[in-house]
């Protein structure tokens, strides 16, 4: 699947989810691929996958280590009885350092890019909704970034939505998952631990 086929699958998993929701008697919070809380709901989304960290590094186009300096209020766009049907929240990471540039882009140190992330929170509700468990960068804590870059939006997207952020605090929680699931580690969980432990250098003590 390419990067561009990858960003529309989360879009209309997003949309047709919130779309069942709005227009039937679909309640999220008693199906088994959502969260049975009613201020955290799991949105399921087809992504890339990969088998291994080094399936990721070959595939990701940019590799770099950043610090979470800004967000923006979020992007939502409401459908059917004024409930969200999709959007997003931008981030501004400092680029503390580079691993891997393969794109055509002039990136250093220093330069502050827009990460787009897969969590919203609807200010109308409280309601925050995580695209295949995706969890936001916390303000002013580092991570380890492959990306691509998104010419038509101009930001960079996190690979397959949850492998490509890797916090640099082996202590923070990695994905939002079921509470039967908390125990099982899921395969984007397994690789971001294999990068933690590759990149083991530049982590928090």
């Amino acid at each position: 699947m390419n990067l561009l086929k990858s960003k529309l699958f989360y879009i209309l998993s997003f949309s047709l989810i919130l779309f069942l929701f709005a227009t039937s008697n679909f309640n999220p919070l008693n199906n088994n691929n959502l969260s049975a809380s009613p201020e955290q709901v799991i949105l399921e989304a087809k992504t890339d996958y990969y088998e291994s960290l080094d399936d990721m590094e070959n595939v990701a186009p940019i590799i770099l280590m950043g610090t979470k300096v800004s967000e923006e209020e979020p992007f939502i766009a409401y459908g059917p009885r004024k409930l969200p049907s999709h959007g997003y929240t931008k981030s501004g990471i400092k680029i503390d350092k580079i691993f891997k540039n393969k794109s055509n882009l002039k990136i250093k140190k220093e330069d502050i890019i827009t990460v787009v992330e897969n969590e919203i929170t609807d200010p109308k509700t409280g309601t925050t909704y995580h695209i295949a468990g995706y969890t936001k960068m916390k303000q002013n804590q580092s991570y380890l970034l492959f990306v691509y870059y998104s010419e038509g939006d101009q930001w960079y997207v996190p690979m397959g939505v949850t492998f490509g952020k890797i916090p640099l605090d082996s202590e923070e929680l990695l994905l939002v998952k079921e509470q039967a699931e908390k125990d099982q580690l899921t395969l984007p969980e397994k690789i971001i631990k294999q990068a933690q432990k590759k990149y083991n250098s530049y982590m928090k003590k």
